[in-house]
C-alpha cells in the first residue's frame, strides 16, 4: 500500500510542470495580455481616422515596443530550450503546426511593421517622402501582420485566458517562483516604452511638416503627431 502511493507521488512529480517552463508560461501569457489591449487602442486610432489621432497613435506605437521584445525573448526561450532538447520543455510540448508557421511569418511581418513606421517616424524625407515606398512597405506590412495576430490570438485565446493573470492573483502567484521577477519584466517594458515614446514623439512634427510642405516647409510645423501603423490617405 505504502509502495503504491508512493508509485503515485512519483509520477505526479514526473507530470508536474517545471517552474522554469510554467514561469516562462506565465510570463508569455501576461506580456501577450498587455499587447492586445495595447493594439486594440492602436487598431481602433486606425478606425476612427489616424490624421485626428496622431499624436495617440504614436505613443501606442512607442509604447508597444519594449513588451513586443520581452514577448519575442520569452517565446524564442521556449523555442530555443525545446529544440536543444531540454527535458521539461519537450515534456510541455509545441503548439499546434499551424502555429508554428504562422509564428515566423508574424514576428517578421512585426519586424517590418514597426521598423518602417519608425523610419516613416524618423526620416520622413528619405525613400520617396511620407506616402512613398517606405509608407507603401508600412501600409502592407499593417494588413499582413492584422491578420496574422488575429490567427495568432484565436489560436492562443485558450492559453491567454488560463496564464495572463496568474502571476498578478494572490491565490496563484506564489504556485510558480518569480513572481516579482516576472512582474517587474512587463512593468518595466511598460515604462521602457513610455519613455521611448516620450523622447521620440516629438518627430512627428517634422513628419507632418514634411507631408504638408513636402517640396520644403516654410517653418517648423509644432509636435504633434505621426504613425507606426498606417491611417488614411
Amino acid at each position: 500500500m505504502i509502495q503504491a502511493e508512493n508509485l503515485t507521488r512519483k509520477a505526479s512529480a514526473q507530470h508536474q510542470e517545471d517552474p522554469s517552463v510554467a514561469g516562462n508560461a506565465r510570463l508569455t501569457g501576461a506580456t501577450g495580455a498587455v499587447l492586445l489591449l495595447l493594439f486594440c487602442v492602436e487598431v481602433a486610432t486606425v478606425v476612427i481616422g489616424v490624421k485626428g489621432m496622431l499624436t495617440l497613435h504614436v505613443m501606442i506605437g512607442l509604447l508597444l515596443v519594449p513588451p513586443l521584445l520581452v514577448k519575442i525573448s520569452s517565446v524564442s526561450w521556449r523555442f530555443l530550450r525545446y529544440y536543444r532538447r531540454n527535458e521539461a520543455y519537450r515534456r510541455r510540448g509545441t503548439p499546434p503546426t499551424v502555429l508554428r508557421i504562422l509564428g515566423p511569418l508574424l514576428l517578421l511581418a512585426t519586424i517590418v511593421l514597426f521598423v518602417s513606421g519608425i523610419t516613416l517616424l524618423l526620416a520622413p524625407s528619405a525613400f520617396g517622402g511620407p506616402r512613398g515606398t517606405m509608407y507603401s512597405i508600412h501600409a502592407g506590412s499593417f494588413v499582413v501582420f492584422l491578420v496574422l495576430v488575429l490567427a495568432h490570438v484565436i489560436g492562443h485565446a485558450r492559453d491567454l485566458r488560463r496564464l495572463a493573470a496568474k502571476d498578478w492573483l494572490r491565490r496563484s502567484r506564489a504556485a510558480v517562483p518569480g513572481a516579482l521577477v516576472r512582474q517587474l519584466a512587463v512593468l518595466a517594458s511598460l515604462a521602457a516604452g513610455l519613455a521611448l515614446a516620450l523622447s521620440l514623439v516629438g518627430h512627428v512634427g517634422t513628419f507632418q511638416n514634411t507631408a504638408t510642405h513636402p517640396h520644403g516647409a516654410p517653418h517648423r510645423a509644432g509636435a504633434a503627431s505621426l504613425v507606426l501603423i498606417p491611417g488614411k490617405r
